[in-house]
Parts: C-alpha cells; structure tokens; sequence
C-alpha cells in the first residue's frame, strides 16, 4: 500500500488518523500514512488506478480541533499548510501561544529583577548603616592626625633638635595617615571598600585624595619653612613621608585587598536578612478583607500556581480595590513552618491543622490557615459574597467530599503523582523522547506548565491504572491547599460563589481567519459588537415631570402600585416590567414601574443581549447587582474584568508617556551635553585653575618688603572675589548652570568647591610665612576679604539669594533642542515603515487597525525583534515623511493617493500607501500569507466595494460622523445627560474608547435616518485607511486571510459563577482541560 508523509512543521503536537486510531506526531516530526488503494480490475486504457484517501489531522491538547484533506501516494504533507483552515487556526494558536509565552517570561523577568532590585536596596541600606558608623569612628581619627600634621609644619623650629623632631614626627603622622585609609578603601575602589564604606565610598576616596593634598602642602611649606631658617637638611626626612605616602599609594592602587572569609560571610548574612525583610514586606500576604459596603465579593480561595494573576490580585488589594481572605505566608517569613493545634471543640485528629489538610506534618506548617479561617470569619460577619477561584474552564471540579477525607486524599495524590518519578525513567518515556517528546518547548506560561510539563502528565496519567487515573483526572479544578479550604467553608455551612480564573488571566482570543475569496462578508460569532443592530431607546427620549424617577412615560403611574429598580453596576442596563417595552437606565439612576402582586421584571446590559428575571410585588426595591442572581453575579465579574482592562489600558498609557518622555528628555540632554563639556572645559579651565595657580604664585612669592606683603595680601583677596564670584554664576546648581554645562553642573560645582577649598588652604599657607617674615599685619587684609567672598558665595549656594532663571533666549533654544529630540525619537521609535521577513508560507501583516494603540505596540516590538512579518506603515505626525504626497497611478492631473483612499487631500499625506505597496509586492513575491487584521468580533467586515469607490465611501462616512457634534448640542442628547448619561466611565479601554463614547455613539446612530446609519454600521470593522488597502488588495488579486485582532488583545475570559448550594458539580464548556479524558497514547513507533 503506498504512503503519504505528514510532517508536524508546528509547535504544538498533533495526531494523525492511523488503521483507525490516533497516532501523536511532534514538532519536527513526520509520520508515513497509507492512503491509497489499488483499484480490483483493470482498464483497457491503463494501469490500475489510485484513489485519493482522506488524511485526518487534529490537535494532540484540543482534539475538537480537526482538519483534513485528500492525497495519494508519496504525497508530502505539513500541517501548517496543506490543511486548509485547520492549518490557519493552528499556526493562530501557535502565535497567541507565543505571545502568551513571552508575556509570562517578561512578567517573570521583571518580578524577578524587581525582587532582586529591592533585596540589594535593603542589604546594600544595612551596609550603608554600618558604613555610617565607621564613618563617624575614622573621620575624627584622620581629621586629628591631619591637624597634628599641620600643627608641626607651621611651627618654627628654634634649634636643630626641634626641626629633627617637627621633621620626624611628619613619618608617623603620615603613616597613621595612609594606613588608616587604605585599610578601608581603595583609590581604584573594590569589594572591600564597599563592604567598609557603602555609598559613602566615593566621598571617603575625595576625602582620601584631599588629605593627601592637604599633607603634601603642608609637608612643602614646612621643607620651604626650614629652608628659610637654614636647616636644610630636613627636607631628607620629610621626604621619607612623601616616599610613604607614594608606595603606600601606588600599593593601594596595584595590589587591591580581597574580602576575607568572614567579611564574605557577613555579606551573605545580610543578603539573608534583607531577602527575609522583603519577602515579609511584599510576598507575604495575610489577606485584606474590606467590611464595607456589605455584599462585597471577596476572595476567599485562589489558585496558586497563577502566578502573575496573584500578583496583580495582591497588587489590587493592597491598594483597597479587592476584598481578600487568602493567606500566602512563604519560605523565609517570619510564619513559615508555624503551626496552630486544633481547638478540641472541633473534634478533628492531629496534633496541628496539618493533619486534617494534608495527612501529615507539612514543612510550611499550616499557621496560614488559621489566619485564612480568621478572614473569612470576617468577611462573613460583614455580609461579604465568597468567591472561590477555580483552575481555568474547571469550575465547580476538584473538590473533597468533606474537610475530614481531605487529608487522606491529599496523602493518595501524593503517593500517586511521586509515581511520575518511577514514569520518566521507563522504556515507554524513553521511546516517547525519541518519538520527539523532547522538541516540545519548556517555557513556562502563566500556570506554570508548558507543553512539554502537560505532554508528560498525559503521557503519566495515560500510564496509570484506570482507577487511578480517574481518581487524579477528578481532582483537577483546585489546588491542594484549596480543597481543604472549600470543604471548610461547606463544612461551615457558607455559601460561596465558584468564578474561573481566568477572569484574571491576559488570555488570548481565538484566531478567526477566512480566505478573501470564498466569501465577502462572512458571519462571525464572537464579542458583540458595540453597535450590533442599533438598539433604538424605545419611545425616544420621552419629557420626564420633574417629580418622577428614570424613564417614566406616563404620569398617571405614580397613583399605581409600582416597584423600582436602581442601577448600581458601573454600566448601562435596559429594564422591562412585563409585559412592556425595555427602557434604558444607568448607573446610579432608578426606574419605577407597574408591579401588580408578581410581576416578573427583566433587566439586560445595553451593550449585550444577557437577561435576567426576578419577580417582585409593588413597593419592592430591587437592586441590579444584587436582587436578579446569576445575571447580577455575571455583571459584577463583567464589572470587575472591565475595570481591569481599563487599569491596564491606563497602566500602558501611562508607562508608554513615561518612556516616550524619558527619550525624549534622554536625546535633548544630550544635545545639551555636547554644548555643556566645551563650557565645561572653558570654565575650569579659565575660570577656576588661571585664578587659583596665580593665588598659588602670590603665596610662594616671598615678599622683600612691607609694600610687597601688602601687594600680594591684595591680589590675592582680589583673585578670591574673582573666583566667589565665578562660583556664584556658575558654582551652583541652578537653572542657568544646567543650561550651560548640562549633567556636567555636578562636576562643576564639585570642581569649584575643591577650588575654594585650596583657595583657602593657600591663604592660610600665605598668613603663615607672612607671619614668619614679621608681616603679621596682612591676615587683616587677606582674611577679611576672604570672609566676605565665602559669605558671598554661600548665600548663593544656600539659597540665600534666589538662583537666576533662564532668560528668554536660552529657554527658545531649550525649545528648539526638545522639539529636535521629539522629531528624532518619532523617527526611531514611532515611525514604523514595515519589516517584511522573506520567508515563503510566513504569515505577513498586510493591515492592522490603527486604534487598539496597545497592541499595535506590541506588534512594532516583535515586528522590531524579527519575529513577525510586518507590510503595515506608519508615518505618525512629526517624522520626516508625515504630510508627503505621491503622484498616483493612472489618475488625471497628476493627483496623489490621496483622491482614491480619501477622496480629497488630507493632512497626513499619501506617503504612507507608497511605502505600503512596496512591502506589500516583496511579501507577495517571497510567497507570504498576507493577513488583514479586523476590529474585534467583526472579522470580514467593513470592507468597501472597490478600491475605486473607497474615496467617495471616505467622504461620505466623514459627512455622516460630523453631524455627532451636532447632535451633541441637540435637545435629545440633553435629555440623555439628565437621565444619567454622564455617570458612565470616560477612561478609555484597549480600542480607545470608552463607556460614555460608545453610548454616545449608539444614541447618534439611533437619531440619523436609516439608510445613513445602516451605512455606518456596515462600514464597522476596519479603519478608513485599512478600507482602501483591502481594496487595492482585492484589485491587484492578492489572497489574504482575515483574522480577528482579539489575538493581540490582553482579553479578559467571561466569569462563570454557581452558588455552592446550587449543585455540586457543573460541566464546563470551553478550553478542554488539559486531561479532559485522560487519551492513551497510540503506539509511538
């Protein structure tokens, strides 16, 4: 029999239908299938003939996916290709699974970095405490034997003994001196000098650095000293002090000290303490349970293995947005491995709750569980809604039949899953491995398994007794810790709602793909859309009398027997008393309505069609969020996904204008920087050295008279006021010494301040060999002045005289150099001219919708990175090539694009479609699958009729849209703010709008004529500028596939709540679990 080759060119396995079962192919992988048959008879015209069999294919984790396709003998198949739609779907899944990958390994990254960031603060603030107070130690130490130093070159020696002994006691000084800092730090800086100084090492080497100036100044004015008195032969012995302090110097700088053992070993121990400190800060959580208002949900049970979604629940309720009861107490915390015996009252065995939650003694102890009871007993007593979170698409599923069994099934899992051990060294693994089990990728997504972890579990649980298998499959749904936590509060009798977790997942929407050219606008079943049908309000906007409640159409109601409803969502709803119209309400608004004994009432989102129903008699007060059960607990999930998204969207936008705005000042600083190193240079250069080395000159000139001490006392307070001066203007760090240096201002000032400093030393050098010369009287000269220009400039450096302020001309070239940085940045980072990969079958973006900003980003990144083709272009305003035009292709008068995708010239030019065309030809001509991302839920939509009539379709849409703003003026939508549509949300979400935009916009489109607003609506699903590429695509014949942007979207999944009470078990629709039925693996080879 002849065989076909399938080859798995995915990332995920499949199987193949084989003599009738399933046999697993993994990636990079191919397997031999028969196919045809050879006819019983044969043909006067011929050999016999082949027949084409049909080749079955389905995903190895979602056997529901399925695809086919005919082949005859010798045929090689991939399954990325030549499985039509089912090939699409899944090279779709392998995508959103890559970006679900690399999220969660950015998210990990960072917490990981993060973590990391703050541990080092904390060790490195316990080192810097320590450093402080070897500070306080050697600094009088140093600054006693520097001052001994200065004391013995300053006076005279009156005999040869004196001036030996001045001369000699400068070795000791000067050993005392260099020893006491190259014990703690080096001038090269080291280990060992942060482990001494912390962030005072810096500092600590200046300070080094200026005292050996300092004693070298002073060891020369006392050799010039001794000179002048005739004892020339002590410069040999001072010498000997320069020549320690040069080998001790030059030692300190060659041969740095390591770090011994136990300063190795203390550093550890701190790195400890401060991992200890902040896993107690911000790992730990005991929970944060909000009493008020009454009814609140909270949390009372949660999955571990979610981790980035616990972040983000820890995050919220730290911050009071989410109730909390759940306990996380981790290794290296103040309460891991605690435990808490049993009250006797509750007649359980064991020693410690340990024993009823696990069978046995646990090394984490089980003192997080007495705090967990503590919080609900809280939350109970305040009226708060349980929320137990069950493992994605289980809800309902893994529970113990009572808190009493939940140890020993803990203890049976246990045994079971250490068999998984005994699994992995087996001959069926080992034949798995080289079947290709091995080419599955290892990475983590966010429940922390990945395809290889979920392979091997199947592969393990298919290994099992059937009894076993059953009994772990069973078991999915919560973690083990949870069990014990739901039969606790079943066994307490506290009723608890089951919600999936992946309410607070960033998941992923299915790929929806069809191909151009088998259908123009194919029907999509998915989110519905914003405007699906143009909900009309019933009635119009009827006149409300003033002493009436919501959406009253007759007056003569207030006589009757009524029940109202208040809206306490944060989103539009639609009420009906039956039988009646529907009426719209929002939030914080009431309606009153007939009620007669039991009337049923109903109540629906205005921007979806679910409904819920209670009944009520007159005078009943019923509540949206509370009074219409499971439709009020779907509202409040809905409520709460929303408000995630919206806290991310914000988060994005805001991180987005940081990092913009960090480049931007980043690139003008720079410009400035280029300016402020020539100032910077200038400045020292003839600002501060030129007055300092003529002070030095002054104070080594020796004056021959009275008149020449009193010169050189003169010129030199008249070169200190020259340098207080410059110190003033430009030793400070204030807006025009920014302006001038850029980030070299520091340096500046620092510079300047070690000038004054040996200003200073200078003067008093010179008071002291004026004293020695009988020239006493020239200190009331120098000092003076030297008291005045100090005050001077501290007043300034203070603050005591208020910092200059740029003047109009440097704040136009401060102007000119950030609009420069803005233009650069937009060109290389905003601007975005496509990034095709030539690589044939490669899926391309061909279009995308410019309005869902966040994941447009995140596109231009792996765009940026190599890893998506990209044909899309943008020119956004302020680069190069934003309002450019082209002359078009066969249009008269040399018009540009702009008459056939706009109908008339537009601002942002047509550049943009030239650039376009280009990338659009290279990934046609490589072989590309061009894809043509639609807005949400609308894939095939909104696509015009040719590219011929894209323009005059623009026109038109643009002449519609303006009658917005007047309708916005009209009475119709006053009447609309006073009931209440004011109070809806104005914080834009993923696609840029918000809860008050999209009203807003239903109620415009429910004023225009029909034929304008079913044009509108049709015209949902792409941009205007994707309208026109679409177009030119259908011109030119190019194929491409259609494919939902909800891919790209960090969705949010739908909660599935059920009362505890209800029904013990529910079955779920959705995601297959990962061993929906435990499927026995074929024979591997």
């Amino acid at each position: 029999m002849a065989t076909a080759s399938v080859t798995n060119d995915l990332q995920t396995p499949v199987e193949v239908a084989f003599h009738g079962d399933w046999c697993v192919i993994y990636p990079q992988k191919s397997c031999d299938v028969g196919v045809t048959e050879v006819s019983a008879f044969s043909t006067s015209s011929g050999p016999e003939s082949e027949v084409e069999a049909l080749i079955q294919l389905r995903l190895r984790e979602s056997p529901e996916v399925k695809g086919s396709c005919e082949a005859a003998g010798g045929a090689s198949l991939q399954a990325s290709v030549d499985f039509g739609a089912f090939s699409q779907r899944c090279k779709g899944r392998d995508r959103a699974e890559a970006r679900e990958l690399a999220r969660e390994a950015k998210r990990r990254k960072e917490a990981e970095e993060r973590i990391d960031t703050m541990i080092e603060e904390a060790a490195t603030k316990k080192r810097n405490e320590k450093a402080w107070h070897t500070l306080k130690c050697l600094g009088p130490f140093v600054a006693i034997l520097l001052a001994l130093l200065l004391v013995c070159a300053v006076i005279p020696p009156e005999s040869d003994v004196a001036s030996m002994l001045l001369a000699g006691a400068t070795v000791p000084l000067c050993c005392c001196i260099t020893w006491a800092f190259n014990i703690h730090t080096s001038v090269a800086g080291d280990d060992r000098s942060t482990f001494f100084l912390g962030k005072y090492e810096v500092f600590f080497r200046l300070a080094f650095l200026f005292a050996c100036l300092l004693a070298l100044l002073a060891l020369g004015a006392m050799t010039a000293q001794h000179a002048s008195l005739g004892y020339y032969w002590t410069p040999w012995i001072v010498g000997l002090s320069v020549f320690i302090f040069a080998m001790l110097f030059c030692l300190n700088i060659v041969f740095p000290e390591e770090l011994d053992s136990e300063q190795k070993k203390e550093l550890k121990r701190e790195l400890k303490e401060a991992c200890c400190e902040i896993s107690n800060r911000t790992i730990r959580f005991e929970g944060s349970v909000i009493s008020w208002p009454r009814g609140r949900p909270c949390v009372a049970s949660w999955p571990g293995k979610y981790a980035g979604a616990w972040e983000s629940l820890v995050s919220q309720s730290r911050d009071g947005q989410v109730s909390a009861a759940v306990v996380f107490l981790p290794e290296g915390t103040d309460d891991f491995g605690k435990c808490d015996s049993i009250p006797e009252d509750e007649g359980l065995p064991g020693s410690c709750w340990c024993t009823p939650l696990y069978g046995e003694q646990k090394p984490w102890g089980c003192r997080w569980f007495t705090k967990w009871k503590e919080n609900i007993e809280i939350a109970v007593a305040s009226g708060a809604q349980l929320e137990v979170y069950f493992f994605q698409n289980q809800v309902g599923h893994g529970k113990v039949d009572s808190f009493e069994s939940a140890g020993e099934d803990n203890l049976r899992r246990e045994k079971i899953n250490e068999k998984q051990k005994e699994f992995e060294e087996s001959a069926q693994f080992q034949q798995a491995l080289e079947a290709g089990l091995g080419n599955l990728s290892q990475e983590p997504r966010g429940d922390g398994s990945s395809q290889y972890s979920r392979e091997v579990r199947r592969l393990f649980l298919a290994s099992l007794p059937e009894a076993e298998r059953l009994f772990i499959t069973a078991s999915e749904g919560l973690g083990n810790s949870q069990k014990a936590e739901v039969a606790w509060l079943e066994k307490k009798g506290y009723e608890y709602w089951g919600v999936d977790v992946a309410t607070w997942l960033p998941g992923e929407g299915a790929e929806i793909c069809f191909n151009a050219s088998s259908r123009k606008n194919p029907r999509v079943d998915g989110r519905q859309d914003d405007f699906p049908s143009i909900c009309v309000p019933i009635g119009g906007w009827p006149e409300l009398p003033t002493q009436t409640r919501g959406f009253r159409s007759d007056a003569a109601m207030a006589s009757m027997s009524t029940a109202s409803v208040t809206n306490d969502l944060q989103t539009p709803i639609e009420v009906a008393f039956f039988p009646g119209d529907w009426r719209v309400l929002y939030p914080q608004k009431s309606f009153e309505g007939v009620a007669d004994k039991m009337s049923l009432i109903q109540v629906r989102l205005r921007e979806c069609t679910e409904v819920g129903s209670c009944q009520a008699e007159g005078g009943a007060s019923l509540r949206a969020s509370v009074d219409f059960e499971v439709f009020s607990q779907w509202c409040k999930g809905r409520e709460r996904a929303e408000a995630r998204e919206l806290a991310r969207e914000a988060k994005r936008r805001e991180e987005a204008q940081k990092r913009s705005d960090e480049m931007i000042r980043a690139a003008a600083a720079k410009k400035r920087d280029a300016q402020g190193l020539l100032g910077h240079v200038f400045v020292i250069g003839c600002f501060f050295v030129l007055p300092l080395a003529l002070l030095i000159l002054c104070v080594v000139a020796l004056p021959g008279s009275a008149f020449d001490a009193a010169m050189l006392a003169c010129t030199a307070v008249l070169l200190c006021c020259c340098l207080s001066a410059c110190g003033g203007t430009m030793g400070v760090k204030d807006a025009t010494s920014e302006f001038e240096f850029g980030s070299y201002v520091s340096r500046t000032v620092i510079m300047f301040r070690l000038v004054w400093l040996l200003a200073l030393i200078s003067l008093a050098a010179m008071t002291a060999l004026h004293v020695l010369q009988g020239h006493w009287w020239t200190a009331f000269l120098i000092w003076p002045g030297a008291a005045c220009a100090s005050s001077c400039y501290l007043c300034v450096a203070c603050g005591g005289i208020a910092p200059s302020e740029l003047d109009a001309k440097s704040r136009r070239v401060l102007a000119f150099e950030k609009a420069k940085a803005r233009f650069e940045i937009s060109n290389k980072t905003i601007r975005f001219e496509g990034s095709v990969i030539r690589e044939r079958g490669r899926p391309c973006v061909a279009s995308w919708p410019g309005k869902y900003a966040g994941a447009w980003e995140s596109l231009v990144s792996q765009s940026r990175d190599g890893q998506v083709s990209a044909a899309v272009v943008f020119l956004p305003e302020g680069t190069s090539d934003y309002g450019k035009h082209d002359v078009a292709e066969g249009l008269p008068m040399r018009s540009c694009w702009c008459t056939p995708l706009y109908g008339e010239q537009k601002p942002w030019g047509c550049r943009w479609f030239t650039k376009w065309k280009e990338n659009i030809e290279i990934a046609v001509a490589s072989g590309a699958q061009l894809e043509i991302y639609f807005f949400q839920g609308q894939v095939g939509h909104g696509k015009v009729d040719s590219f011929e009539s894209a323009g005059e379709d623009s026109l038109r849409r643009e002449n519609i849209n303006e009658k917005q703003k007047l309708f916005e003026e009209s009475p119709q939508f006053q009447q609309a703010l006073e009931a209440g549509l004011g109070n809806l949300s104005q914080e834009p979400r993923g696609d840029g709008s918000s809860q008050y935009s999209r009203e807003v916009r239903r109620l415009f489109l429910a004023s225009l004529p029909e034929a304008e607003r079913e044009f509108i609506t049709v015209s949902e699903g792409l941009g205007n500028s994707q309208k026109a590429e679409v177009a030119w695509l259908e011109k030119k014949g190019y194929e491409y596939w259609g494919v939902d942007v909800a891919t790209w979207l960090p969705g949010e999944g739908a909660e599935i709540c059920f009362p505890a009470s209800s029904q013990r078990e529910l079955p779920t629709h959705g995601r297959e679990r990962d061993f929906p039925s435990v499927s026995v693996p074929v024979d591997l080879e």
